[in-house]
This record gives structure tokens, C-alpha cells and sequence, in this order.
């Protein structure tokens, strides 16, 4: 017997080119849904594959792209989901912290908080082998790019070379453009 709980749009596909031979996570509108989707206790559906993938630092997961994650469908969108909750989101980002196949990760357009990036940037003072974040477009001040600051400042993290900030509203130009060039000495 099926419990309801909370769903999620998320597929795993395989990305082949000439230049790329990984699998990604992606989200987004065409992506199939996720049916009983429960961190507590886990089971054996997309996301927690996703999160299994993380924490056993599986080398074929080397870009994480959950662009608009939290990001709720459109109103006309046919398929019945729902955004990721606070807590899914807290779960994943917690594996993050000691993963050493990542190298890439992208949270665009996700509604990602100063609460949601403190916590990512608690996560760089343990990951050693990610070298670009992109937070573009989410709901970020300049208490966030204070906060990354101070743990890429402190020597913790000397792997991250890109954290891509812009298109965040709440974050003050001359934050912004003070951290780009921090960013670019690094």
C-alpha cells in the first residue's frame, strides 16, 4: 500500500555529446513526476536515488542541475506536483557537504533563501572537490554573499572557482560586484 506524501519533478537522464559522456540531474517542466516521495523514511524512488548517488560520491554523478527546484509548476502545467519541500532540499544539501565526485552544481530560479544558502556555504567548508555554484535568480541579499564570503575567506574551501550570484534581487551592487572580484582572485 501506497502512503501519499510529498512529490517532486525530477528525472535522471543520461547527457551524451562529443563533449560530455555524465549523468546530470535535472528538474524542470517536461520532467516526469515522482509518486510518494519521502526522505523519512527513505525509499527506493528518484530522489532518494539522487541523495544515495551523493553520499556514496557515485563518480558518474559529476554535475547536480536542479534548476527550479523549488520553483512551483505553472498554473496550466498538466502534471500534478508540488515543489520541493525545505526539508528535501535541507537533506540533499547536507549530503552535499562531504561529497567528492560533484564538481558542478546549479540551483537557477529555486527560490533558494539566505537560510538555504548559509546552509550551502556550511557545506563548502567540507566539500573539497566542488569548483562552481550557480545560485542565479533566487531570493538571495547580501547577508548570503557575507555569509559565502566568510567560509571561502577563511581557507576552508579552496576548490570553488565559480559561485555565480547575479540576478538576485536583494544582493546590493557593490556587494555584488565586491565579490566578483573576490571570486576572481581566488
Amino acid at each position: 500500500k501506497k502512503i501519499p506524501s510529498t512529490t517532486a519533478a525530477a528525472s535522471l537522464s543520461t547527457n551524451s555529446s562529443a563533449h560530455h559522456n555524465k549523468n546530470e540531474w535535472k528538474v524542470g517542466n517536461s520532467i516526469r513526476v515522482l509518486h510518494n516521495l519521502n526522505l523519512i523514511p527513505l525509499h527506493t524512488t528518484g530522489l532518494e536515488r539522487l541523495l544515495y548517488q551523493i553520499e556514496q560520491n557515485d563518480p558518474s554523478l559529476r554535475e547536480l542541475i536542479l534548476d527550479g527546484i523549488t520553483t512551483p509548476p505553472l498554473p496550466s502545467s498538466s502534471q500534478q506536483q508540488q515543489p520541493l519541500s525545505f526539508k528535501h532540499l535541507e537533506v540533499l544539501i547536507e549530503a552535499i557537504g562531504p561529497n567528492t565526485s560533484i564538481k558542478k552544481c546549479s540551483l537557477q530560479h529555486s527560490q533558494i533563501t539566505n537560510e538555504i544558502a548559509s546552509m550551502l556555504a556550511l557545506a563548502l567548508v567540507d566539500n573539497t572537490t566542488m569548483t562552481s555554484l550557480s545560485l542565479r535568480g533566487n531570493d538571495l541579499t547580501s547577508v548570503a554573499v557575507q555569509n559565502f564570503y566568510s567560509v571561502l575567506n577563511s581557507g576552508e574551501n579552496r576548490t570553488l572557482r565559480v559561485l555565480d550570484i547575479s540576478n538576485n534581487v536583494g544582493i546590493d551592487e557593490d556587494v555584488s560586484e565586491a565579490f566578483e572580484t573576490f571570486m576572481e582572485q581566488r
